[in-house]
Order: structure tokens, then C-alpha cells, then sequence
């Protein structure tokens, strides 16, 4: 992975830790962010705040650490058909909301 790419992820991560952190309940967004890979702390401390961490993907495949905490009432997967993405009526109001992987397609 490149510099980079690597320093956005961390940036990213320092952000969703803090946005856990300084608000009560958390509600974060990651749109078409792949792995989620940046997400691990926060997932953590989404779940610890009472909050909620919502993927809104594409492909049809649940992230890897989102499988692992499924079951998790914090975790919250939403994939949609290409060219579909569902409205935001659909899916509430956000404290954090963020598209890594856009970011990197401009690379």
C-alpha cells in the first residue's frame, strides 16, 4: 500500500475514533469504502458509545470485521445495485459520514 494511501487510512481512523469519543451515541457513515479496514478502533467504540456504524455498499459483501460483529446492533450493513444509492430519508442523519475509497480512484 502507498504512503499515501496508508496516511489517509490513518487519518480517517483518528477521525472515526474521535467522532466515538466526543459524541454520545455516534452515528458514522462509510460509503463504498471496501474493507473498512480504517474502522476497527471505532467499531469498538461505536458499540462501547451505543452508537451505530453503517456501511453503505455496493458490492453485496459484508466487510470482514463486520461479519465478525454481525450479530452487533452497532454494525449495520446496507448494500444496494449499482447506480442505486438509497436515499438519505432512508437511512437517518449522521455525525461523521465518509467515501475513503472515492478519494482513492482520484489517486
Amino acid at each position: 500500500m502507498s504512503r499515501i494511501l496508508e496516511a489517509r487510512r490513518e487519518f480517517v481512523a483518528s477521525q472515526l475514533d474521535a467522532v466515538c469519543i466526543e459524541n454520545e451515541r455516534p452515528r458514522i457513515l462509510s460509503v463504498a469504502n471496501g474493507a473498512v479496514r480504517e474502522a476497527e478502533s471505532a467499531l469498538q467504540l461505536c458499540r462501547e458509545a451505543g452508537g451505530q456504524f453503517v456501511v453503505l455498499d455496493g458490492t453485496g459483501e459484508p466487510p470482514d470485521i463486520f461479519r465478525l460483529d454481525y450479530a452487533n446492533p452497532c454494525a449495520r450493513y446496507i448494500t444496494y445495485p449499482y447506480g442505486a444509492i438509497p436515499s438519505p430519508r432512508n437511512i437517518g442523519e449522521f455525525d461523521f459520514v465518509y467515501a475513503l475509497n472515492l478519494l482513492n480512484e482520484l489517486d
